[in-house]
């Protein structure tokens, strides 16, 4: 931390030693048979999950907090239910797995951790802590733990491909004039005071890392997503969603 509080970015970044490549090839043009997915009791996570259900025949490990699998379904169930987007034959292809991004091995006993590992085929890191007031060091352990964590699952047993979603905000200090390329290396200066921003900046040098090692990742950064464009559904607890509902209540609407 710097002497007013901002942390150091770029100390922040750092990446277990011992999660490294493993030996042998990944075939990318077999269609997977197990999935791993973080976030789906949230918005976008969703969105993937039923596009997964949708256009692979795939297993869905779902990581969701909840003390059993029978809690965390119904957790899925229900998020699922209020984009519209459940229907009862994906419960047939959803298996959930109860844990925490915040935890080491996200709480899992080693043996379940193995297990899981063994099964997956390729992995989507979606699931994040989203605050835009609390500061980094309240949504690290989620946001970037759980990235190392989950690279840490892309690591073990056998290769996996590892997509991680980040977010456009981490660019909102660069000029549209600037140039580059998006594969070039970010300034930390230039990263927004936002706890979230800087945990999303943080988690993607770690991915970056995890990379330069020569294990197979991509990083997907995203805008603001306010709504499903064919059925207008949208997360009302976004921040874009409450100054429009502020707005209805103070009367401007």
């Amino acid at each position: 931390m710097s002497a007013i509080g901002f942390p150091d970015l770029d100390r922040e970044a750092t990446l277990d030693p011992e999660i490294k490549p493993l030996p042998g090839d990944i075939d990318v043009t077999k269609p997977p048979r197990s999935i791993f997915l973080t976030g789906a009791t949230g918005f976008v996570a969703a969105y993937i999950l039923a596009e997964l259900i949708d256009k692979t025949q795939a297993t869905i490990y779902a990581l969701v907090r909840a003390s059993n699998e029978a809690t965390g379904m119904e957790r899925i169930r229900k998020n699922l239910e209020h984009y519209h987007l459940w229907c009862p034959e994906m419960a047939a292809r959803i298996k959930p797995v109860a844990g925490d991004l915040k935890q080491p091995l996200f709480g899992l006993p080693q043996v379940e951790f193995d297990h899981l590992a063994e099964e997956i085929d390729v992995i989507f890191h979606v699931g994040s802590k989203l605050s835009y007031i609390a500061p980094y060091h309240f949504l690290k352990d989620a946001n970037v733990g759980g990235t190392q964590e989950t690279l840490r699952l892309a690591t073990t047993h056998r290769p996996k491909p590892y997509h991680f979603v980040s977010s456009l905000g981490i660019l909102l200090n660069y000029k549209k004039l600037e140039g580059g390329h998006e594969e070039d290396e970010l300034d930390p200066e230039k990263c927004p005071e936002v706890g979230y921003f800087q945990t999303k900046y943080v988690a993607e040098r770690v991915v970056r890392m995890a990379r330069a090692r020569g294990i197979p990742v991509t990083i997907h950064r995203i805008g603001l997503i306010v709504g499903d464009s064919e059925r207008g559904y949208s997360n009302a607890d976004d921040f874009v969603a409450r100054i429009l509902i502020g707005c209805i209540q103070a009367g401007y609407g």
